[in-house]
């Protein structure tokens, strides 16, 4: 299996599964150019993702990696849509 076709499958299964498990923090995508993309811009770009990431596009849609907001310190936004994904500190 490419690496290309693991990662579109990686990409599938956030679609399918958008929180994490234990935890229930919400997972989202880091693009090559390193972007963060909620799940719903996922599912929504789903088909504009999945070709990317499958035929290596390089145009801000191509999915690095899943990682998930239990992961993340600081405030971190959707490039695509600017929705909170993890929300910064109150202090």
């Amino acid at each position: 299996m490419s690496l290309n076709v693991a990662k579109a499958a990686i990409l599938k299964n956030l679609v399918r599964q958008p929180y994490a498990w234990p935890g229930g923090y919400e997972k989202f995508v880091i693009t090559k150019d390193g972007g963060s993309i909620c799940h719903k811009c996922c599912a929504a770009e789903f088909k504009g993702m999945l070709h990317s990431t499958l035929h290596s596009m390089a145009d801000g849609w191509e999915c690095e990696m899943i990682w998930d907001a239990g992961n993340i310190d600081g405030p971190l936004h959707c490039d695509h849509c600017a929705a909170v994904i993890v929300e910064g500190d109150a202090a």
